[in-house]
């Protein structure tokens, strides 16, 4: 996720007509580390972080190197803007670095976990646990927001003038600041307990997202969404969009790929472990999750 902005550019002109992923290959984790919580394309580098306070770096994502954070909390949102990289987790504390190699001391900014960055021209914005939206001019100065409604922000993306957040019991609302916020209906809303959103994108002028039971929801403009037909019933945990592809992964280390966020095909995956994040960097998208299992694959 580009601090939330989707696609992620790579500079390259995206391909025309669909296109298929090769098979899955894993690689090797540098350190011992229960999970990897979320994955991301930035600055030229892909960067992981997870539990333990680990994050990993990689230049081409097969090669990893573990960088010292000297925390052993738990960290969950990955965003960089301006030639800063923020890593936020457990505790409210958030850590800053102007490479992804040497990382700041922990400084706390609100009792709530991080979760996820977004951000436009003017503000980073932040979703955290308990309904709060945490915003920001410079990283450095926090304000702690009203959230749309007291629940976990699973996600929150940027695209042109939206902001999106998908999260727990159903949740979906939009911003055009990042400060206002809007609840919408989702296109699955009851029960709320069994309908949690966990991972959105946006590709091809189309939001989707996906979350419990593997059920899929699309919207042109995050305000009206309609169920789609998804090939797994296992639950989504991450999303992204690349180079002309929609890919999504969850529980049991399931895979699923779309060109156009309505018509799914299955993919293999090189693990069965839950997956948490997906990135894209020049041709190759990677994959991370439970156990620190890292997985990458390239087009055909």
């Amino acid at each position: 996720m580009l601090l939330g902005t989707h696609p992620m550019l790579t500079g390259k002109p995206t391909p025309t007509g669909p296109r298929t992923l090769g098979e899955w290959t894993l690689q090797s984790t540098p350190v011992a580390v229960d999970r990897l919580v979320r994955v991301c394309r930035f600055g030229g580098q892909f960067i992981a972080a997870g539990t333990s306070g680990t994050i990993l770096t990689s230049p081409d994502g097969i090669v990893w190197t573990a960088r010292d954070t000297s925390a052993a909390d738990a960290l969950y949102a990955i965003g960089y803007r301006n030639g800063l990289y923020f890593i936020g987790g457990d505790g409210g504390t958030i850590r800053t670095s102007p490479d992804g190699i040497v990382w700041s001391a922990p400084k706390t900014i609100t009792t709530n976990i991080l979760l996820n960055f977004a951000h436009n021209d003017d503000l980073i914005v932040m979703g955290c646990t308990n309904g709060t939206i945490l915003t920001s001019p410079d990283g450095i100065v926090w304000t702690e927001r009203g959230g749309p409604q007291a629940t976990i922000a699973r996600e929150i993306l940027r695209v042109g003038n939206v902001f999106l957040l998908v999260g727990d019991r159903a949740s979906i609302a939009t911003s055009p600041d990042g400060i206002v916020w809007t609840a919408r209906t989702p296109a699955y809303p009851e029960p709320v307990e069994t309908n949690g959103i966990y991972a959105a994108a946006h590709g091809n002028g189309l939001f989707v997202a996906g979350g419990v039971g593997g059920k899929i929801q699309t919207s042109p403009d995050g305000i009206v969404w309609t169920a789609r037909a998804s090939v797994h019933t296992a639950t989504i945990w991450a999303m992204t969009w690349s180079a002309g592809l929609f890919v999504a992964g969850g529980d049991g280390g399931t895979i699923q790929t779309s060109p156009d966020g309505i018509v799914w095909t299955a993919a293999t995956g090189a693990t069965t472990n839950r997956l948490r994040g997906i990135a894209y960097k020049d041709g190759l998208f990677v994959a991370v999750g439970e156990g620190g299992k890292i997985q990458t694959a390239t087009f055909l």
